[in-house]
């Protein structure tokens, strides 16, 4: 019998007005990915924070907290000029992983949190055998 892993909670990130906005929904078969591209809202910005969580709510107090990444690397330039790529992936064994690119380089990815204890993000869905 073939079973997927899919994921148990809605993988959010944190907006500014301390709202979330959901990435990867729940019951998504693992492994899965989200990309979206994101532009300097400052002057000369060198680096942005993303705040990654999992949940039920759209509340962020709701929630819980896998921690907190930093985007760094990023060349001074006027507003909106540089388009930073960001890259999550939900493994089958759980795991989080957060990329990001500027032209196709890579950018330092620091986490700014302890690291996040290991919470398990998926679940094992056996398959249903068809009546054919």
């Amino acid at each position: 019998m073939n079973s997927a892993f899919r994921i148990k909670e809605t993988l959010y990130t944190e907006t500014s007005n301390n709202n979330v906005f959901a990435l990867i929904p729940a019951g998504r078969t693992v492994p899965a990915t989200w990309e979206q591209s994101f532009g300097t809202s400052a002057e000369n910005q060198r680096s942005f924070d993303m705040h990654l969580l999992r949940g039920v709510s759209d509340n962020l107090r709701d929630n819980t907290s896998l921690g907190k990444w930093r985007i760094g690397g990023i060349p001074a330039a006027p507003i909106g000029e540089h388009r930073i790529n960001v890259i999550i992936r939900v493994g089958t064994d759980g795991s989080v992983g957060l990329r990001a690119n500027l032209n196709n380089q890579p950018l330092p990815v620091t986490l700014l949190t302890e690291a996040y204890p290991k919470i398990p993000l998926t679940f094992r869905v056996p398959s249903i055998p068809s009546d054919q």
